[in-house]
């Protein structure tokens, strides 16, 4: 059972977990929604290129749940163009296609994604600035990874696996896989690394971001007294400033320099609408639905598109933003 308190703040609001529950069971903690979570925002600049002039086209192999973790942490966003992004998932099994589609039928309207049952099919079709390799079997993803590295020869794109068990390979096949462009991505290590490394940061700022909203909105409510919905969607909000700041600098959150962060007006509003649509997948994935404001029952008025927002609910999203400049310029809120 877990005891430690922060392990069992960051660990409450996974998918086995959306309801309030005083136990928690290490046996049933689902490592992928925080890993990939983690594992996406850090990695991004494998993920995308470096400056996104049009939309990115990500391939995705095996329809399983790391698969919909990694979509649900990157569907929301847009380029600094307000472009979509375009995902191409391979599978063959229509019965999954078909749970998937019923389960996520709300993705539609933040995300472009096909189906094709064999990437052979589509990739002369177009290029792909990343692939996923989401397959139940490490040693097989490896495989398809290495195949489909060598379908595509020199214009391979960079090649993700999320792997629970990477110490099982020697250094010297995983220095050969990164010169494939093939990165095993350690699910484990990269959710030991948010819980016992990153978190303290993540968890300082969270609490600045709360303190920042106090001020803005006038409120006195102390952070321990949030419930860990709350809490985690301000980690979340935070964790997210990565995939913000290299979408719109192309530069890892961590690697801004000293100068001072600006963006101009449209850059602002691209971010912002981000910023919602981020808060409405994480909404809709804990369940949430439209209807008048009650969080005891999971009902927001405001799970709308960006263009149906009152505007002085847009402004929090604009506000959001002006924290993580705040943040990334290193000033106090």
């Amino acid at each position: 059972m877990i005891k430690d308190s922060k392990l069992k703040a960051i660990l409450e609001e996974t998918t086995l977990f959306k309801y309030k529950t005083n136990n928690f069971d290490i046996l049933l903690f689902n490592i992928y929604e925080t890993g990939i979570r983690y594992s996406v925002c850090t990695n991004i600049d494998k993920i995308l290129p470096e400056n996104l002039k049009s939309s990115p086209e990500i391939m995705i192999v095996g329809l399983t749940e790391k698969v919909e973790n990694a979509l649900l942490n990157l569907a929301h966003c847009l380029t600094m163009q307000r472009n979509l992004f375009h995902f191409t998932i391979i599978e063959n099994d229509e019965t999954k296609i078909a749970a998937f589609q019923k389960k996520y039928h709300y993705l539609t309207d933040f995300v472009k994604i096909e189906f094709s049952y064999n990437f052979e099919d589509i990739c002369g079709e177009k290029s792909y600035n990343s692939i996923f390799i989401c397959l139940e079997n490490q040693i097989n993803s490896i495989k398809k990874a290495i195949e489909i590295h060598y379908f595509f020869g020199e214009k391979a794109p960079n090649i993700l696996l999320f792997c629970n068990e990477i110490e099982s390979f020697n250094t010297v096949l995983q220095e050969e896989l990164v010169k494939k462009k093939i990165f095993l991505i350690n699910l484990f290590e990269q959710l030991a690394h948010y819980v016992f490394v990153l978190n303290e940061k993540i968890e300082t700022r969270a609490k600045e971001a709360h303190h920042f909203w106090n001020k803005i909105y006038k409120k006195n409510s102390e952070w321990d007294t949030l419930s860990e919905h709350f809490k985690q969607s301000s980690r979340n909000q935070i964790l997210d400033g990565y995939l913000k700041t290299y979408i719109a600098c192309g530069k890892q959150f961590e690697n801004i320099g000293n100068g001072l962060i600006t963006f101009t007006e449209s850059e602002m509003e691209t971010l912002a609408i981000m910023e919602h649509r981020r808060w409405m997948i994480e909404k809709f994935a804990n369940h949430w639905i439209l209807g008048e404001r009650d969080n005891e029952n999971k009902r927001h008025d405001c799970l709308v598109h960006w263009n149906e927002l009152p505007d002085e609910q847009r402004m929090k999203d604009y506000d959001a933003i002006y924290l993580m400049i705040k943040l990334l310029n290193n000033r106090s809120t």
